[in-house]
């Protein structure tokens, strides 16, 4: 019994020691960590982020994060949460939620690896598999831009299980009450005042 215990101990730390985290590789101005929630600390180039860490950028900063071949990129007064930086298998996935801000996700897989991303705003999903995405948390909806390729986008906190697929170019937008606004180009949202900045 005392051996199975000091095996099953000896795993957990050896799967802590060597869990998938992702690395700040770019940073202007000034951004946080926070592995707790609580304590902040500030951050700079080669900072680790740990999975269940959340990161903040301050006015007029930005930074770049990498997690395997992927690279993501905050905005200035963005906060995200990374909920899940996993490589099983042959997959490399990584979940953030973003409380406010602006977030680019420049989706790329290794070699032999497929690469997955979620970013969840309080209104919006976007699923990306392999392409580039941009994520804004609006005052009372999210827009979710495809900057490449096609992305899915559904209501993140409703029972309804409709999800839009939109192509490279097109915005879409969902307002708290998980209403989806029909896909359309970038420019004719901006033009109708959608995705403005609050």
């Amino acid at each position: 019994m005392k051996k199975a215990l000091v095996f099953a101990v000896s795993l957990l730390a050896c799967a802590a020691l060597f869990a998938a985290e992702a690395e700040v590789t770019a940073l202007e101005g000034k951004a946080q960590i926070s592995t707790n929630g609580t304590s902040w600390s500030p951050v700079s180039v080669g900072s680790k982020i740990p999975e269940g860490a959340t990161i903040q950028t301050g006015f007029k900063s930005s930074l770049k994060v990498k997690f395997k071949g992927s690279v993501y990129t905050l905005e200035p007064m963005t906060r995200i949460k990374f909920d899940e930086l996993s490589d099983k298998g042959n997959i490399d996935n990584a979940v953030v939620s973003m409380k406010v801000g602006g977030l680019t996700s420049n989706v790329k897989k290794l070699e032999d690896r497929r690469a997955g991303f979620t970013v969840k705003g309080p209104a919006a999903t976007a699923s990306v598999r392999g392409t580039i995405v941009s994520a804004e948390v609006g005052y009372k909806q999210d827009i979710v831009t495809a900057r490449e390729n096609t992305t899915e986008v559904k209501p993140t906190n409703s029972t309804s299980s409709a999800v839009r697929a939109i192509s490279e170019g097109q915005a879409a937008s969902v307002d708290a009450g998980g209403s989806q606004q029909s896909a359309q180009s970038r420019a004719a949202q901006a033009a109708l005042g959608i995705g403005a900045a609050a």
